[in-house]
């Protein structure tokens, strides 16, 4: 069993070499100015969008269409 990380003590700080007061073998905590790299786009979500602008453009030329079918009807 190792020591729990919150009675391991604090991480180092910034300058301190191994020896020194304030130095620490844990990982400091990360950078407030780090920034994670941003995952790699899935190209099925690009498909899943295309796909979902292709329907709603269908479903618009089918509401034309039925309204121009009803249009003749109504004239008569």
């Amino acid at each position: 069993m190792g020591v729990p990380p919150a009675a391991a003590g604090p991480a180092s700080e910034v300058g301190s070499k191994p020896g020194q007061p304030g130095f620490s073998y844990r990982a400091p905590p990360p950078s407030a100015a780090y920034v994670a790299p941003m995952p790699e786009a899935d190209p099925r979500d690009t498909r899943i969008d295309e796909l979902f602008q292709r329907v709603k453009d269908l479903e618009e030329r089918l509401e034309v269409i039925e309204q121009k079918a009803a249009a003749p009807k109504a004239l008569k």
